[in-house]
């Protein structure tokens, strides 16, 4: 069930914590404090593991996520 717009009910809830912690984390480089930041690489992880998610749901089978590293 969604509302007009395509957002399901309830979106807002499930990523406002992400929110919260992205601003503060912007602010404090702004600011000039030392933060650790998500690499590249962690990125690309997420990447590989969103599209392993995606061919689970279509192929209707677990996917394995290949072990990935810098070279």
């Amino acid at each position: 069930h969604s509302i007009p717009d395509g957002l399901p009910p309830g979106w807002f809830e499930r990523i406002e914590a992400a929110c919260a912690t992205a601003c503060d984390a912007f602010v404090g480089v702004v600011e000039g404090r030392v933060q650790e930041y998500p690499s590249l690489a962690d990125g690309l992880r997420a990447q590989m593991i969103a599209e392993a998610a995606v061919a689970s749901l279509a192929e209707h089978r677990p996917v394995e996520v290949a072990a990935w590293g810098p070279a």
